[in-house]
């Protein structure tokens, strides 16, 4: 026997030790005439007492007639003499038959003798028929065990001869143990331990023990032969290499088919056989049918009720009652699979439960011991595996809901069929946290419901392994599509913030955040609020920032400032993978993002994954554009198609769905597939409509999950999922259509008390929020936040509407969460009710009522501008425009003023400058006072310089400048340029650096208006009228010098330095000291947002002569 490692055999029983130092147990005399355990212990075979196994009750005493004589010539021909050869060991001896085995451990040799009944008193001989019918047998067994192939786990015959005088059968010794035995020592030891960890690991060994019995069934009837004697006591298990080895004893049942035929009709014996010694082989100990009727001893029970199938195929061979064809196996007393996990309790039920019983079974069958065999194997190999583990392992006495209602659970993020898809992933994976030395970008392509979203899943464990770190973002068709990458980074930050990871961890990235993004994270802290409280800032942020940056520079600076944030992340130790999902709706912002991150020669360990929709993206699609951008700067995009799953993997998810072997919902799968495609979703979706149409079931009587495949063939079915599960969803209680009607329209997430708000006093049934969880429709993070479990499935029950009442319904919706939300919690909730109240806002009539929500939708569009959501905030501003009308300026003036400034500021930076120019035509004819003029203004002169209208940005701002206080002349003379340089060397006589830097602060508003204003004729002169540039610049400095310092003097500082520096000067000393205070007067305000332009002056156009 060869040395294996039995570290996971039960209770540690060493098959080999059973037999060390054994032979005492085996002497003559250790044992009556009764069934002897021994033969167990020994691995001996022979048949059951009553069923005419080895023990042979056909055959009386022997007298004189003729035997063959010879014998082995290993073994003597009596127990009693002296002769020199070895002698034999009686194992057991009972009425009929005697069982000898040679004494030597190797080699050794076993006898089955038929010889006469003590207990019979008829003649001393056995009559000619009788002899002649025990002879056929033992030759019968003979002819068996030779005509198997070498290689199956039987038997070995040496050959039919005489014993003492007596017929008798010799053959090969197997060294091991029976299965009855082998139970009965394990139900004695299970009865002190308890652990769980210890319960697996016997299920697992029992696991082992059966995928070998039904390998050797399979073996038989691959030679056709039916074994025809299937019990515990006729399979020997021996451990092989860490496994078991079973092998068939007590041949003299088995039937050789001539023909296919034959042995269709005469398998089913056997396969019910293997369904009752797997019920016994898996029963526990604690009652469960373990020492009932179905496993005590050899008779009784299932075993009691099993028939034979005659040996004699030729002469009577009629097909017993019990075949398969004939579809009666006898009535069983017992509940099949009682107590066992619903993977075996199907697999068992099946073997054993007759179609005369239960007419639910005719899809359920077995056809063969292969097919047994196989979903064994499966068994076997995924109980190493923990999460499918609880699938095939699961007991259906704890789950109520599936044996009182019959409800499928359908289990989340379920991955099948993608192994290719994964490995590409996982190389990925693997480079960006190993090598490191640049990004790495993938993107997973496919339809809606093919599972991208779940293989990317599977990377968090292996990325959590590492130390890694992933931010997640998913877009939405209705939602804002340029907050999910803040909404993204606060949840990321939010988790940190939350996290057990070391402090010397959170100081790193504190310091590389600092160092990449500098003073200007601040200006993320309301995009993104965790990030302030991870980075212990209590800096006040200066919202006013946005009017300082010129056009859509605020735009780009976000960009930069979101690049620079996610590239500080990473580290060698803390590798960063950035999902976003559904990239087919991500916004110019975020794809510009993207693009400066894989092409950011700094960033290291970063590797980014991005999944949308390929039906959805043409090549004229934002998202190809973008992607194309990428790829001309020589970066390497890995594209990963995800398709339909395979028929097989679709098989394997139902199989784990239903608890059945693979083999036994072949059939439901193979119709499921073709009717979904393969499509993973529309497979689950399908499933569940199939439970609630009762088309599958959970049957109380089998003991399995059961379907009616004729009717699901017959089903009509959309081809489109959604259309299939609205249609499916039109079939649940009116209620609970009622609740996800309104579910639809709170959006992709929303809060439970939101949906309590809306719902207001009708009733959706009870734990409706549980229950649609339980049905896959929403998922919820454990507290009071729910979400779609997909974008489609909302989309299907949105679909539950009628198209002319959805309108109405969001009104109603919004119109209660308007009146139900407390003003206290109104800014946490405000889009909800905006979103609704918009999308009906056509069926206001009152004028207040419009006012109304165009409050809402002006205080949505600040948060949103507040954030730096500016595409999002441009809608909600637009729709409250919509609203109130050119009346509005008399009835309600500030409120519109607000409207009409906030929306032209969002313009402004998203650069949709043709909205914006026709937008500031109101404002500027119906504002009061100039004063409430000077926004749109502004954001005027930022489009019309962006839009490249030089003159006609020159002429309003001068326009504007002279209302100031300021006038600028437009046609600038040689008189007027010398007399401005006269006037600026003047203001500056006198004033050393320290005093320019000691100068106050600004405080008149007109003055820091006109430098606003001049600060955006500043760039546009420079491009378009070169001899009007100066004086601006002139006229900058001298009203600082007078009026104080702003952030803008800065530059007029810089530009001077620059003028001073220029060819036409030449004074590169004093060039050199306004360069140092526009640099030192720009770090002493704080004034981040404009260091590119300083430095780029400064760095550029005067240091160059001076350093």
């Amino acid at each position: 026997m060869e040395d294996i490692d039995h570290s996971d055999d039960l209770f540690n029983l060493d098959l080999d030790s059973l037999f060390e130092g054994g032979d005492d147990l085996l002497a003559p005399g250790h044992h009556d005439n009764s069934y002897s355990l021994a033969a167990d212990l020994t691995g001996v075979g022979f048949g059951s007492n009553n069923d005419g196994g080895d023990n042979n009750d056909d055959a009386a005493k022997f007298s004189s007639l003729s035997l063959p004589s010879e014998t082995p010539p290993r073994l003597s021909t009596s127990t009693n003499n002296n002769n020199d050869g070895p002698p034999q060991l009686i194992v057991s001896k009972s009425n009929g038959t005697s069982i000898y085995r040679s004494a030597q451990k190797l080699n050794a040799v076993g006898i089955k003798v038929i010889h006469q009944n003590d207990h019979l008193q008829v003649a001393d001989t056995l009559s000619p028929s009788n002899f002649n019918l025990t002879m056929n047998k033992l030759v019968h067994e003979e002819t068996v065990s030779k005509l198997l192939p070498p290689d199956v786990n039987k038997r070995h015959v040496i050959e039919v001869s005489s014993f003492n005088g007596s017929p008798a059968l010799y053959f090969k010794w197997e060294n091991g143990i029976t299965c009855k035995e082998w139970l009965d020592k394990v139900r004695i030891q299970q009865q002190t331990t308890h652990s769980q960890k210890e319960a697996a690991a016997k299920f697992t060994v029992r696991l082992r023990a059966a995928v070998a019995i039904a390998k050797t069934l399979t073996q038989f009837h691959q030679s056709r032969v039916v074994y025809n004697a299937l019990t515990l006591d006729n399979i020997v298990l021996t451990p092989f290499e860490g496994d078991y080895l079973a092998t068939f004893i007590d041949l003299s049942d088995a039937v050789i088919c001539n023909d296919e035929k034959t042995f269709d009709e005469r398998k089913g014996v056997d396969l019910t056989n293997l369904g009752i010694v797997l019920n016994q082989l898996f029963q526990k100990a604690d009652g469960g049918g373990g020492e009932s009727s179905a496993g005590r001893g050899t008779g009784g029970g299932l075993a009691s009720s099993r028939r034979r199938v005659s040996v004699n195929s030729d002469t009577e061979g009629e097909v017993p009652s019990n075949t398969r064809n004939a579809k009666k196996r006898g009535k069983q007393q017992i509940t099949p699979g009682e107590g066992l996990p619903l993977y075996l309790r199907a697999m068992v039920s099946t073997l054993l439960i007759g179609d005369e019983e239960h007419d639910d079974s005719q899809q359920l069958r077995y056809e063969s011991a292969n097919a047994v065999y196989e979903d064994l194997k499966v068994m076997a190999t995924q109980s190493t595996d923990v999460d499918r583990r609880n699938s095939y392992f699961k007991e259906t006495e704890a789950d109520h809901e599936v044996i009182i209602h019959s409800r499928l659970k359908l289990p989340k993020d379920l991955f099948y069929g993608r192994q290719v898809q994964m490995s590409m992933i996982m190389h990925q994976l693997q480079s960006a946290t190993m090598l490191g030395d640049q990004p790495l970008m993938a993107l997973i392509a496919g339809y809606p419901g093919t599972g991208k979203s779940t293989l990317v899943d599977q990377i968090k464990k292996p990325l959590a392994d590492k130390d890694g770190l992933i931010i997640e973002g998913k877009f939405d068709s209705s939602a804002c599509p340029d907050k999910v990458l803040a909404s993204a980074l606060d949840s990321f930050f939010t988790d940190i913030n939350a996290s057990n990871a070391g402090e010397n961890a959170h100081m790193s990235m504190r310091w590389r955040i600092s160092d990449a993004v500098g003073s200007g994270v601040s200006c993320l802290y309301d995009s993104i609020p965790s990030l302030r409280t991870f980075m212990d800032d209590g800096t006040e942020v200066d919202r006013s920032e946005g009017r300082k940056i010129a056009g859509n520079s605020l735009d780009q600076r976000l960009k930069y400032m979101f690049c620079k944030l996610i590239s500080a992340i990473p580290c060698r130790s803390q590798p960063l993978v950035l999902v976003l999902d559904d990239l087919q709706w991500a916004d110019e912002m975020t794809l510009g993002v993207i693009r400066m991150l894989m092409t950011d020669p700094d960033i290291r360990y970063f590797l980014f994954l991005g999944c949308y929709r390929e039906n959805e993206v043409n090549d004229s699609h934002m998202l190809s554009t973008s992607l194309n951008d990428i790829r001309e700067q020589g970066i390497n995009i890995m594209t990963i198609k995800v398709g339909a799953i395979e028929k097989e993997s679709t098989n394997a998810l139902i199989s784990d769905v239903m608890c059945l072997p693979p083999n036994l919902c072949r059939p439901l799968s193979n119709v499921v597939h073709r009717k979904t495609g393969g499509i993973i979703m529309f497979v689950l979706r399908l499933l569940a409509s199939l439970n609630d149409e009762e088309l599958i079931w959970y049957s109380i009587k089998s003991r399995r999950w059961m379907f009616d495949l004729q009717k699901i063939e017959l089903k009509e079915m959309s081809e489109d999922v959604v259309k299939h599960m609205t249609e499916h969803m039109g079939r649940l209680p009116r209620k609970m259509q009622l609740g996800l009607k309104l579910c639809a329209c709170l959006g992709p997430s929303f809060d439970a008390t939101i949906l309590e708000r809306a719902r207001k006093d009708a009733i959706i049934g009870d734990d409706f929020l549980g229950s649609c969880v339980d049905d896959g429709f929403l998922q919820t993070d454990g507290g009071s936040s729910y979400k779609w479990s997909h974008d489609q499935v909302q989309q299907a029950a949105y679909g539950l509407i009628p198209l002319q009442k959805r309108e109405k319904l969001h009104l109603l919706i919004g119109s209660r969460l308007l009146l139900s939300i407390p003003p206290s919690e109104m800014e946490r909730f405000i889009f909800h009710v905006a979103d609704n109240i918009n999308r009906g806002a056509k069926f206001l009539e009152d004028l207040e009522q419009k006012y109304e929500v165009a409050e809402l939708n002006l205080r949505a569009g600040e948060k949103l501008l507040q954030q730096q959501s500016f595409h999002s905030a441009v809608n909600y501003l637009m729709n409250g425009i919509t609203l109130v009308g050119d009346d509005s300026w008399g009835a309600k003036y500030s409120l519109t003023l607000r409207l009409y400034d906030a929306a032209s500021e969002a313009l402004c930076v998203v650069g949709d400058y043709q909205t914006l120019t026709a937008l500031t035509e109101k404002p500027l004819h119906y504002a009061r006072c100039f004063e409430d003029k000077l926004n749109t203004y502004s954001n005027l002169v930022r489009a019309l310089s962006s839009s490249g209208k030089c003159d006609e940005c020159i002429n309003t701002s001068v326009s504007v400048l002279s209302q100031l206080g300021e006038f600028i002349p437009t046609k600038i003379t040689q008189e007027i340029y010398f007399d401005e340089v006269v006037k600026v060397r003047q203001s500056l006589i006198g004033l050393p650096r320290q005093d320019l830097l000691s100068l106050p602060v600004m405080t008149d508003f007109n003055k820091l208006t006109a430098m606003r204003f001049l600060n955006h004729m500043l760039l546009v002169t420079y491009a378009s009228n070169p001899a009007m540039n100066p004086i601006v610049v002139f006229r900058m400095v001298r009203m600082t010098v007078e009026f104080g310092v702003c952030s803008i003097s800065a530059i007029a500082f810089s530009c001077y330095g620059a003028w001073l520096a220029s060819s036409l000067n030449d004074d590169y000393d004093v060039a050199f000291t306004m360069g140092r205070v526009a640099s030192d007067l720009m770090k002493k305000l704080g004034s981040v947002e404009i260091l590119p332009r300083v430095h780029a002056v400064v760095y550029g156009m005067i240091n160059i002569y001076k350093e």
